[in-house]
């Protein structure tokens, strides 16, 4: 009778003894475990998945500024990306952006602000993440004047009119010329007001070499116009046209940087497209020291207005002081 109830007891701790039914519940888990264990792994892997940074080249660290045209981009699921960076005539990178309506700059050419990130497709650019975007009042268009063979830059927003040798410009809105460029000749020039220090009092006049030019800047410290005189030389056909002359009077609304911006854009762009013999016809004005400057490396411009000899022209390197090093044409 003892050993009926301890193994009755035992039997009631631990269910040795099972049904058919029981075992049928536990055949059922275990098909549901099994069927369930891969779907939950698969789960797990696209979720990891989803969560790390898609594999490409390490991308700059910090806050990025970069300048071009925005316009917008092709929208895609599998890829991020509101708009483009056209920069050069090509989609540089994608942009996007919670902080600023990147549609109010669709077509302007803009500096942007903000920190780059892995895009979603790993096989398409970066994307920025734009904070911040100013428009670049003073993106430039080229302009020529075929008959003196030149070309340069103004302000997008300039309207210019081109009657023969002659190109003139307003500010945005308003009728005010704000730049003349023209030939005159070399006796309507001030390159001999060099020697006349007392027409200097009104006026900053700096020579500077311009396209391997001997050239002036004069500033007339009262009004801040400013002008450029280049000599193409006396190899030019008709004497009339040997000196070009920009006159800039700047508009007033731009600030004083802005304007000075402005003119040094101007004097950065100007390409002649006058021969090498002709580049070269202004060596025997060359003052300073006497070198003859034939080696490439040599400097010119400055003060003394030193120009490179023939076959080089003067890669000016510091607008400001005017100065360069001679190089070959």
């Amino acid at each position: 009778m003892l050993k009926f109830s301890l193994i009755g007891a035992i039997k009631t701790v631990l269910p040795f003894h099972r049904t058919p039914q029981d075992f049928r519940v536990q055949s059922l888990s275990m098909r549901v475990l099994r069927f369930l264990l891969p779907s939950a792994l698969v789960i797990a892997f696209a979720v990891s998945a989803c969560d790390r940074t898609p594999a490409g080249p390490p991308l700059p660290e910090g806050i990025q500024e970069l300048q071009g045209i925005v316009r917008p981009a092709e929208i895609k699921v599998v890829r991020r990306g509101t708009h483009v960076l056209m920069q050069q005539g090509r989609e540089t990178y994608f942009l996007e952006s919670a902080a600023v309506n990147l549609r109010d700059f669709e077509e302007h050419e803009v500096m942007v602000r903000g920190i780059f990130e892995h895009n979603t497709d790993p096989t398409a650019a970066p994307v920025l993440v734009v904070e911040e975007i100013v428009k670049d009042e003073l993106s430039t268009r080229a302009w020529s004047l075929p008959l003196l063979s030149i070309t340069f830059e103004v302000p997008k927003d300039w309207v210019g009119a081109v009657t023969g040798d002659h190109a003139s410009f307003t500010a945005s809105g308003s009728l005010k010329t704000v730049l003349n460029v023209y030939a005159r000749p070399l006796d309507d020039a001030p390159f001999q007001a060099m020697n006349g220090p007392a027409e200097q009092e009104d006026r900053e006049i700096m020579p500077i070499v311009i396209a391997s030019k001997r050239a002036l800047r004069v500033l007339d410290e009262a009004t801040g116009a400013q002008s450029i005189y280049i000599d193409l030389g006396a190899t030019m056909e008709n004497p009339a046209l040997r000196v070009i002359t920009f006159e800039y009077d700047p508009p007033a609304t731009l600030t004083e940087p802005q304007a000075r911006e402005v003119m040094l854009r101007l004097i950065r762009s100007i390409s002649l497209g006058a021969s090498k013999s002709s580049a070269s016809s202004s060596r025997g004005r060359s003052t300073g020291t006497g070198s003859s400057l034939e080696n490439e490396g040599a400097p010119c411009g400055g003060t003394a207005g030193v120009l490179c000899p023939s076959g080089y022209y003067c890669d000016v390197t510091d607008l400001e002081a005017n100065i360069g090093r001679c190089k070959k044409i």
